[in-house]
């Protein structure tokens, strides 16, 4: 079942794969900002079907495996179990740090934040009604 599971994913990874190269080829896009985009979530999509098989599928497998050779399961199995979990929290990760639009929000520098700051303060003194310079009277 496992094995089924992971050649599906392979099988239609690599059709999408290739229907979006195409695509991107013949496409009338001209910006290349859209292009960059439908890269970036490209990337983002393989790696997310990276992380099960990684977490899941693999350490499944060994634990499905594994009795079957006759080998002690004892502590796979804590493993196992943790990978799974962990599965749910990793798995928006690729996207988050792929995509740069998202990546730039997350990692929010400080030349950015620095900025806006100050961009914020200048609005607050244009709304109160300027500076005074404390030498003129």
């Amino acid at each position: 079942m496992v094995i089924s599971s992971f050649v599906c994913v392979v099988f239609f990874g690599i059709k999408c794969y290739t229907k979006i190269t195409k695509a991107l080829k013949h496409s009338k896009m001209s910006s290349h900002y859209a292009k960059s985009i439908q890269k970036q979530l490209f990337q983002a999509l393989v790696l997310q079907t990276l992380v099960p098989v990684v977490l899941m599928y693999v350490p499944v497998g060994i634990l499905y495996m594994f009795p079957m050779l006759n080998i002690d399961v004892g502590f796979i199995s804590c493993f196992v179990t943790a990978t799974v979990e962990i599965y749910r929290a990793v798995d928006p990760l690729p996207t988050m740090f792929i995509v740069e639009n998202f990546r730039k929000t997350i990692m929010c520098k400080k030349k950015e934040l620095k900025k806006k700051t100050i961009e914020y303060h200048i609005a607050q003194i244009r709304v109160s009604g300027g500076c005074k310079d404390p030498n003129k009277k």
